[in-house]
């Protein structure tokens, strides 16, 4: 076997620096596109992190405007209950007054039927006496 000269050592060389170039040329074609799919996904991503921050925001203020709106509900059935309350007891006193009064009804009732018989009785002895004065 003959030694190899220079020109066919260079030619060698080239060949394979050029081989080289073109295996590195497509893995960092295969890494930029892994990596431009990478960072569309990481975009993608964002937008839907900002989107749903929007989203949580404005949950928060309807959360806000609704627990407003329950503290209110709520002591306006604070009151109502309280109103309620009055007006049963306003009732519990009327049903007593009615009942006070009623019983006052039947004592005047009984003081004039007693007024009454002791009127006729007294009406009768008026007559009884005028006939015998006669």
């Amino acid at each position: 076997m003959a030694a190899p000269n220079c020109r066919q050592v260079f030619t060698f060389l080239f060949s394979l620096v050029v081989l080289v170039t073109f295996i590195l040329f497509l893995g960092r074609r295969g890494a930029d596109g892994r990596l431009s799919s990478a960072q569309t996904a990481l975009m993608l991503q964002e937008e839907t992190i900002r989107r749903l921050e929007r989203e949580r925001k404005g949950l928060n203020e309807k959360i806000s405007v609704l627990d407003s709106s329950l503290a209110q509900a709520e002591g306006e059935r604070r009151q109502l209950r309280d109103k309620v309350a009055q007006f049963q007891q306003s009732e519990s006193k009327s049903d007593q007054e009615k009942e006070a009064m009623r019983a006052q009804i039947e004592n005047a009732e009984s003081r004039l039927t007693k007024v009454e018989l002791r009127k006729r009785s007294l009406e009768g002895k008026s007559l009884f006496n005028n006939s015998l004065c006669v």
